[in-house]
């Protein structure tokens, strides 16, 4: 995910990583340092992801469109998906540049 953010970032492609095991600030900023992550990470989404959006696995993605709208979501990671992935987000930018 970090690299898609870096490739598609500077068109507007947002990463948020959401932290569902409840660690300290301080343990996840250093896990983001150790793994050179470039993305935000919110905090605490163990209290609040599984009952507000249904998530049961990790990772857990949802593509939401510039309007905050849910497109898709999709369970688990896998680096022969990324070219799928790479055409969604492709398609979402290329809608948004549509609407401006």
């Amino acid at each position: 995910m970090t690299k898609l953010h870096e490739k598609y970032g500077k068109d507007g492609f947002k990463v948020l990583a959401v932290n569902d095991w409840d660690e300290p600030a301080a343990t996840v900023g250093k896990f983001a340092q150790q793994s050179k992550l470039t993305h935000k990470i919110l905090l605490m989404g163990g209290k609040i992801s599984p009952k507000l959006y249904g998530v049961v696995s990790s990772p857990t993605s949802f593509w939401i469109d510039h309007k905050g709208i849910i497109r898709g979501r999709s369970v688990g990671f896998n680096v022969a998906h990324v070219p799928q992935m790479e055409q969604k987000i492709e398609k979402m930018l290329g809608d948004l540049k549509k609407k401006k």
